[in-house]
């Protein structure tokens, strides 16, 4: 059972894209609203995906 002492923090960026993909945003429409690539958005929430579920 994870606790919430074995979780990360996420980066402020990852948040962002997490936001924007829980909004309903494609990751295009995110990445043009945090101005940045396509592949940086799928990268940010592969981070997150990786934070938020630890083996």
């Amino acid at each position: 059972m994870h606790t919430a002492s074995n979780l990360k923090r996420l980066a402020p960026r990852e948040a962002e894209a997490l936001t924007y993909r829980s909004r309903g945003l494609s990751n295009k429409e995110a990445s043009e609203a945090m101005q940045c690539s396509v592949a940086n958005v799928i990268n940010l929430l592969a981070e997150c995906f990786y934070k938020l579920h630890p083996q």
